[in-house]
């Protein structure tokens, strides 16, 4: 657990990450996994932000993020365009 006192170890953790899961509601943490070049999977909440459902879908249309619908325990993976970064 990061302390505060050193270095924030965040962008090294996702740089050492072989794909990145994060949720639809953080804008901010959506463009930092895009940032690396890795694939990202995005868990879709509930939102009536219709801004983030617009950048949501724009970055699907580019082929940086890939969403994922959990079905019981099963996970669907929906793809938008396949993208290098996300094979």
């Amino acid at each position: 657990m990061w302390n505060g006192r050193n270095e924030n170890p965040y962008l090294g953790l996702l740089s050492l990450a072989d794909a990145i899961v994060v949720t639809s509601d953080s804008v901010s943490m959506i463009s930092e996994a895009c940032f690396t070049g890795k694939p990202v999977y995005v868990e879709v909440l509930p939102d009536r932000s219709r801004r983030r459902q617009q950048f949501l879908s724009e970055l699907a249309r580019l082929g940086m993020v890939r969403f994922f619908y959990r079905k019981n325990r099963n996970v669907e993976i929906y793809a938008a365009r396949r993208n290098p970064a996300c094979s």
